[in-house]
């Protein structure tokens, strides 16, 4: 509970090992329950640069832009990305991507904006079929 000596102590983790995969992954984990989104976003791009399959990372930005800040075409891409991870890797976690992408349908159509939607699905190789 403590986050903010949480914070330092994943940042002097980086300072000795800088691709330190835990802090990394722990950094915007932190950000987002502290709902400081933007940092959280950041901070999963710094993950991708050291780890670029990182369907985590892909995940988490992809719930922020959809549950947390509304940022839905951004959201769905970063979704669309994780889900795709997820089935090369044979991972259980593609349903719960499958669940998000279905609240950002949901959403997107609310918004009239159903045509972006399958756009973004389909610039990720993600068929409705």
């Amino acid at each position: 509970g403590d986050l903010d000596n949480a914070l330092i102590a994943y940042n002097k983790s980086l300072e000795l090992i800088p691709n330190g995969k835990t802090p990394l992954q722990n950094i915007p984990v932190v950000y987002e329950i502290k709902k400081d989104y933007t940092k959280a976003i950041d901070a999963y791009k710094k993950l991708l640069t050291y780890y670029p399959e990182d369907a985590e990372a892909y995940y988490g930005m992809g719930r922020i832009g959809i549950i947390y800040t509304d940022d839905l075409e951004a959201g769905t891409d970063y979704m669309c990305k994780a889900y795709n991870i997820y089935v090369k890797t044979l991972s259980p976690y593609r349903s719960d991507a499958q669940t998000n992408l279905s609240v950002a349908y949901r959403k997107m159509k609310e918004k009239g904006k159903e045509d972006v939607f399958f756009r973004i699905l389909k610039d990720n190789n993600i068929s409705t079929k």
